[in-house]
């Protein structure tokens, strides 16, 4: 049979599969309602476009897998070798070593694994572009590919574990610190001793006298019973919000110009962060004043010595930049000072969070928006040398947290190179 067709047809499928991927682990609790997934300990926030992403590489080793003939046979000492052999093979060899260097364990990854398999699998079923034949065809190789890429990863996995003398992994942010990821630990690792787990291998303990004296091995907490607190609470207080307004979707990606474009979790918290220190700067709730740095003190009615004037200013500096218009910022900011308000009412600090009073978020967000209105009416002469500020980043929930992988569009060498790049990959910049 000639796969071409189905292959083509399969390609334009990524964006179904990995949004089935992540449907099948919210399911699970193994995800959230804001994309967090179990990793390590604890769990790390994502993006949908992340989800997507996987599913189009997985899509091209599928491809390079299959080809046109007959299914690459599983070949014990290929599977076991430590490179070469099969696209199969060398895509499980890849994915332990990405994923044993942000810890996540066997169990987490076949777990994915799983989740995947089955997204493709509905994903098949569900196109009405694909024959019988096809259709069935596409559903055994894609079952092979993954049987034979699991197998090359498991054995990978446990010579790097044995190797290591199955130590506790180095790195105690798994994997946070490098990828832009933010990990929270929910539970402590299990370290039961072996005489203490009830595995009936011990003939002379038997019965209950084998089961009175040992604590059982605690189960990994569903994600969904993980209740936010302090600045992550206000976060998912601003994304509701939002979601409410229209301008972002339950997949936390957000309205930018003519684009919806996908957010992680912590982006919001980091957004909610980037604020907090113009409320709680102001004295008397009234707002800091900035030294202007050779600029006007005042532009086209505007207070340049205002920082929250200035706030407003590069919130819409940035949106320009980032091809944005001024409704969904507006929209944006309106959101957030609704979340800020509502973290106002409780009168205290909450989990570490400063007090802060309403009045000084209804004045920040109201010179704030009257700054940006006026930048996007083209009613002010803007010399962005006036604005340090801009050296920062936006609290625009895609772009304040800090992505070593990704950078701000205008920091990269080429942005138009690295937008088609980012496109072709899945994802949405």
């Amino acid at each position: 049979m000639n796969r071409r067709h189905a292959f083509d047809i399969l390609m334009k499928l990524d964006d179904e599969i990995g949004r089935g991927w992540f449907r099948h682990a919210r399911a699970a609790g193994a995800a959230d309602d804001v994309l967090r997934v179990v990793m390590a300990d604890g769990m790390f926030t994502t993006k949908i476009d992340g989800w997507v992403h996987a599913a189009n590489v997985t899509t091209k080793s599928i491809m390079r897998f299959a080809g046109e003939g007959e299914l690459p046979q599983l070949d014990l000492a290929d599977v076991t070798a430590w490179s070469g052999g099969n696209a199969a093979y060398r895509y499980g060899r890849w994915q332990t070593d990405f994923h044993w260097k942000i810890d996540t364990r066997l169990w987490q990854y076949v777990l994915y694994l799983k989740f995947m398999r089955d997204a493709y699998r509905d994903a098949i079923d569900a196109s009405t572009e694909l024959g019988v034949a096809e259709r069935a065809d596409l559903q055994r190789v894609v079952t092979e590919f993954f049987d034979q890429a699991e197998i090359a990863l498991v054995y990978r996995w446990e010579v790097i574990e044995r190797s290591r003398g199955f130590a506790l992994h180095p790195d105690s942010t798994a994997g946070a610190a490098t990828h832009g990821y933010s990990y929270e630990q929910l539970r402590p690792l299990p370290l039961p001793a072996f005489a203490d787990l009830p595995l009936d291998l011990v003939a002379e303990r038997e019965g209950a006298a084998r089961e009175g004296d040992r604590d059982p091995v605690p189960p990994f907490p569903r994600l969904d019973g993980c209740v936010a607190k302090g600045l992550a609470s206000v976060a998912q207080t601003w994304l509701a919000s939002a979601q409410q307004r229209g301008i972002a979707d339950r997949w936390l990606s957000v309205k930018l110009g003519d684009r919806m474009v996908p957010t992680r979790f912590n982006g919001w918290e980091a957004g909610v962060s980037l604020t907090l220190p113009l409320l709680i700067s102001a004295r008397g709730g009234d707002p800091a004043r900035v030294e202007v740095n050779g600029a006007p003190a005042r532009l086209g009615g505007l207070d340049l010595t205002n920082q929250d004037v200035r706030f407003g200013l590069c919130q819409a500096v940035f949106q320009q930049r980032l091809r944005g218009g001024s409704e969904e910022l507006l929209a944006l900011l309106a959101a957030l000072r609704q979340a800020l308000i509502a973290h106002a009412s409780s009168g205290a600090p909450l989990d570490g969070l400063p007090a802060i009073d309403r009045s000084r978020v209804e004045s920040l967000f109201a010179s704030a928006a009257t700054a940006a209105l006026a930048a996007f009416a083209g009613d002010l002469d803007i010399d962005e040398a006036w604005l340090p500020e801009l050296g920062g980043r936006p609290i625009h929930p895609r772009f304040a947290p800090y992505d070593p992988v990704e950078p701000l569009p205008w920091e990269s060498r080429s942005p138009d190179l690295y937008a088609r790049r980012m496109e072709r990959l899945g994802y949405v910049i």
